[in-house]
């Protein structure tokens, strides 16, 4: 629901977890019962939403991740400069997916 949400396919979506495509099928479609916690951190990162979230399946009909940071960030601060809210949030997130240790 939330990559489809974002719009992405398997492909993008896994290059950006550093996963295989195959791995995050499995997840999707429920072949893999539990996500490793550099997983689940990866996903909580990307998405913006909490692990907690994310375990217990609360994630239907949530909008796109860029629309909600920008909705958010127009809430607290106003709207003059809310796009840019959406590349701050988006280069913070990918810094931060790139500090998320896999294990060997």
């Amino acid at each position: 629901a939330l990559r489809e949400s974002d719009g992405l396919t398997q492909s993008e979506l896994a290059k950006a977890m550093k996963m295989q495509p195959n791995q995050l099928k499995r997840i999707e479609t429920g072949e893999t019962k539990s996500l490793k916690s550099h997983i689940l951190g990866r996903f909580s990162i990307y998405f913006d939403v909490s692990t907690d979230e994310i375990l217990r399946g609360q994630l239907t009909d949530v909008k796109p991740t860029q629309d909600r940071v920008i909705e958010e960030f127009t809430r607290k601060f106003g709207s003059e400069h809310a796009n840019s809210a959406w590349v701050l949030f988006r280069d913070r997130r990918n810094s931060l997916l790139g500090s998320v240790e896999t294990p060997d």
